[in-house]
């Protein structure tokens, strides 16, 4: 029996900045919570404060335990492993898997200081539980079976939303998925009712501030079902002109389970208006497939 632990924690990041301090309009990569030296636009190189930059510092922690089994036979080998894990903070990684974005190192997330708003919880890499069971049985001579069994939880699930209720530039660029869907309704002297002006009116001043929204932070809207897949292989081994073959088939997702891995996590098309894909799935686990190999050693 073996028992064993891992704490992993990046130590600082880089992605692109794109508020105010940026030099308006244009992107500047930063290393998030810390200040930084870049040229402005007027050709000045000076130091940007992380007050004026506004971003929180970048968090990505990981620990997990494992208990892992291993029996051996003189026909047969087999392990059973038992993770338990969590990964958390308010980025992912170079990429951001829940909105399919694999746009390395430049990602949304630090884009702006309202995005990191509701960003810290449960990261979509985040699967708590993950059961394992694989071996090998050599049956007869020359032949054997082997198997690879995997019960793992669910990934966190968020909502976003396309607006926020402050629109600083220094604090939101008008674009980007936040953690607040607006419920279309306004809150004015103490009276809640729809925000439907007339567009040949003057818009009050005062409309975003008094717009309502729903929060919900990251990974607290549900998980995806849990997956389990079962992959077996059959082998044999011969020998002819004094090389040594292992024939081999393997069948992959025997039970052909096709469980969501990835679902759409948008609630907003704009800020408003729903989003009629949201909550339809991405990517499935693959389905039953085969594949056949043969190798020669000498």
């Amino acid at each position: 029996m073996e028992l064993s632990g891992v704490y992993r924690e990046a130590g600082s990041t880089l992605d692109d900045y794109c508020g105010p301090e940026a030099n308006q309009g244009y992107c500047t990569l930063v290393n998030p919570g810390k200040g930084g030296t870049w040229e402005d636009l007027d050709g000045t190189v000076r130091f940007h404060t992380k007050e004026a930059i506004g971003l929180d510092t970048a968090v990505n922690k990981y620990y997990s335990a494992q208990l892992k089994i291993n029996r051996a036979t003189d026909r047969m080998n087999y392990s059973a492993v038992y993770v338990w894990a969590k990964s958390y903070g308010d980025f992912e990684g170079a990429v951001k898997s829940d909105i399919t974005q694999a746009d390395a190192g430049i990602t949304q997330d630090f884009d702006f200081p309202a995005l990191q708003d509701g960003a810290y919880g449960d990261l979509p890499n985040d699967r708590r539980h993950a059961f394992k069971f694989y071996g090998n049985y050599q049956f007869a001579e020359n032949w054997n079976v082997g198997w690879n069994t995997s019960l793992t939880s669910g990934r966190p699930l968020s909502r976003y939303g396309r607006g926020y209720f402050d629109h600083d530039p220094n604090v939101y660029g008008s674009y980007g998925d936040t953690f607040y869907i607006f419920t279309n309704t306004c809150n004015s002297a103490g009276v809640v009712g729809a925000c439907n002006f007339d567009p040949l009116d003057a818009i009050p001043d005062n409309v975003q501030e008094d717009k309502i929204y729903g929060y919900l932070s990251r990974g607290k809207n549900g998980r995806t079902p849990w997956l389990f897949n079962f992959d077996a292989s059959l082998g044999y081994e011969f020998q002819t002109g004094g090389v040594d073959w292992t024939a081999n088939m393997g069948v992959y997702n025997v039970l052909n389970i096709q469980e969501p891995m990835m679902i759409n996590e948008h609630s907003e098309r704009t800020e408003g208006s729903p989003n009629e894909f949201y909550g339809s799935t991405y990517f499935w686990q693959a389905p039953r497939h085969f594949r056949f190999s043969i190798e020669a050693r000498f």
